[in-house]
């Protein structure tokens, strides 16, 4: 999928979601929590394994579920339990984490941070 195509499907809707980016592979591992090999790699966008690409960073949580899409997956790096590392493609690089669900959330908030609140109360309110 190329960045001009449908984003429906895809993480972080630039119509809603400010986007921030591309993040050093360190910057991710280090938002996640995990551990990689040392790689010169800029990653993107957070997106699906399905629909990953190779400047994406992926996450996989079941390796019996999902073991066919982290087969096939084109994502430039992926995040896993210790126990799957051994199942992300030579094609991209394994981050590990303890729990890759955490890991997801803070790597998917690296990529698209929430704006900061605003203090006061609506011109509106009663």
């Amino acid at each position: 999928m190329e960045y001009g195509a449908d984003w429906s499907s895809l993480p972080g809707d630039p119509r809603f979601f400010r986007r921030t980016g591309p993040h050093t592979l360190a910057a991710v591992v280090d938002a996640a929590e995990g551990e990689a090999p040392p790689r010169r790699l800029m990653l993107h966008r957070v997106a699906p394994l399905a629909l990953a690409t190779d400047q994406d960073v992926s996450f996989c949580l079941n390796s019996r579920r999902h073991a066919a899409a982290l087969a096939a997956t084109n994502a430039a790096a992926v995040i896993v339990h210790g126990n799957m590392a051994s199942q992300v493609p030579q094609t991209a690089v394994a981050i590990v984490v303890d729990d890759p669900l955490v890991a997801w959330t803070k790597v998917a908030s690296l990529f698209h941070p929430l704006p900061p609140a605003k203090a006061g109360i609506h011109p509106s309110a009663v």
